[in-house]
């Protein structure tokens, strides 16, 4: 099953290598594929990612069909598609935190009568 399918794009220094890996299997058993060349390993996880996106979609609109069938889910449908939102790195910039100084939030407690 595609869902259960994820790309890490970038594994050790090198630049040339990615893992696929499978939600369902146990720990360390994945795959790590290493590409001759960056741009070689870019193109093949770029078309990768694509092809989980797509699946992903299809997935969503047979789901959503199902449920029009069955007369649930009146909810309309999360938008997974890519866009300017999109997590696309976890990497937390801190150098830009560092540069604000400290903050401090103060609260005061009420108690309700």
């Amino acid at each position: 099953k595609m869902q259960d399918i994820g790309l890490t794009q970038n594994i050790g220094e090198s630049g040339y290598k990615f893992e696929i890996w499978f939600r369902k299997l146990k720990a360390g058993e994945n795959y790590i594929i290493q590409a001759p060349t960056t741009e070689i390993k870019n193109s093949w996880v770029t078309e990768f990612t694509r092809l989980l996106w797509e699946q992903a979609r299809k997935k969503r609109d047979r789901c959503e069909m199902e449920n029009q069938h069955l007369g649930i889910g009146s909810k309309p449908p999360i938008d997974i598609s890519r866009n300017c939102d999109s997590i696309e790195s976890r990497v937390v910039n801190t150098h830009n935190l560092l540069k604000r100084g400290t903050r401090n939030r103060n609260s005061i407690a009420i108690p309700t009568a």
